[in-house]
């Protein structure tokens, strides 16, 4: 499993407007204070709109962007 660019993530939410929204609040002034909370905010916008995604991690690139390790899980 690799780590996702925003842009990355943003494809993989295609469809899910309000998600995608809310990702890229998160995005949004993010720094390494933030990780934790960055986290469980969307998995729960993921939950919340029904997708099959779980952020395992994240880190922070030396020009501080963020790359997002995203678990695809058994859609049910």
């Amino acid at each position: 499993m690799k780590y996702l660019t925003p842009k990355e993530v943003i494809k993989k939410i295609n469809g899910h407007p309000d998600c995608a929204a809310e990702f890229m609040l998160a995005n949004y002034e993010l720094d390494q204070e933030d990780k934790i909370w960055a986290i469980k905010e969307v998995n729960r916008s993921f939950r919340i709109n029904h997708l099959p995604m779980q952020v395992e991690d994240l880190y922070f690139t030396k020009n501080k962007e963020v790359h997002w390790k995203i678990k695809e899980l058994n859609a049910n």
